[in-house]
């Protein structure tokens, strides 16, 4: 105190007006900081949501290829040969945008290494649409990860719905590729019937978990698509094989 009143009056108020001077800065760091966080969230959840949607294009592409080889294998027709000839450009258009956007957004794009041997998995025909099945569980992996890492909830969440989504979407489009061979052919081969139930399965799980997740507005799009009479006929042809494998109906190659 003594020190205190030892001071000129000018230190005085010099001190005097410091102390709220320096308050203000304290509480302008503060609401800086906060901004520069919340902001730094807000960017965080737009590259999730920008990643996911581009990966979801790539594992869409990736689905029309496979679809195409397994026509193809299944038939030998020409028709299938061109698809697959134009849906590669478009499948590696979605590979060269997926990994500029993780470029951008990541500075890293070793997730899209193990797409580099596309091409030369292309030449093994057989074992082609196995490999693509590998790659897009990759990408289902990839998606599962940033949508789990999200910490708003609120985005998690339609991340996690839009998740199944995808799941259920992939699953779909497995079983109707088993079931390709089965209507050229009219009967079940080897382990075929397996196959179909095992996906079918997984199918009807992940629909479920996305009914139960997803919030009511997706659920009305949903609702809507899946009403489609083109989906309620595959779904009705899926319930019937699986019920009475012998009875296979009636579908056309073309119209699968």
């Amino acid at each position: 105190m003594e020190f205190l009143n030892n001071l000129s009056i000018r230190v005085k108020l010099l001190l005097i007006s410091v102390i709220p001077v320096l308050s203000s800065i304290a509480l302008l760091y503060n609401s800086i900081d906060e901004s520069l966080k919340e902001k730094d969230q807000i960017l965080k959840v737009e590259n999730n949501c920008e990643e996911v949607e581009i990966l979801s294009r790539l594992l869409h592409e990736l689905q029309r290829e496979r679809a195409f080889y397994i026509s193809y294998l299944a038939s030998q027709a020409p028709q299938d040969l061109l698809r697959i000839t134009e849906q590669a450009p478009a499948t590696n258009s979605a590979i060269f945008s997926a990994e500029g956007l993780f470029r951008k957004n990541r500075g890293d794009t070793n997730f899209f290494i193990q797409f580099d041997s596309l091409d030369i998995m292309r030449g093994d025909t057989i074992n082609f649409p196995e490999n693509l099945n590998h790659l897009k569980a990759e990408i289902l992996n990839e998606v599962f990860r940033i949508t789990s890492n999200s910490n708003v909830a609120d985005i998690r969440n339609l991340l996690h719905a839009h998740l199944f989504l995808l799941y259920t979407k992939e699953y779909f489009v497995r079983t109707r590729n088993i079931l390709l061979p089965v209507f050229i052919g009219r009967q079940f081969s080897g382990h075929e019937f397996a196959l179909f139930a095992e996906a079918k399965a997984k199918y009807d799980l992940s629909r479920e978990k996305f009914l139960l997740r997803a919030p009511s507005d997706l659920r009305d799009v949903y609702d809507i698509v899946f009403a489609d009479n083109s989906i309620r006929s595959v779904q009705q042809a899926f319930d019937s094989l699986l019920l009475a494998p012998e009875a296979i109906p009636p579908v056309s190659v073309d119209e699968w």
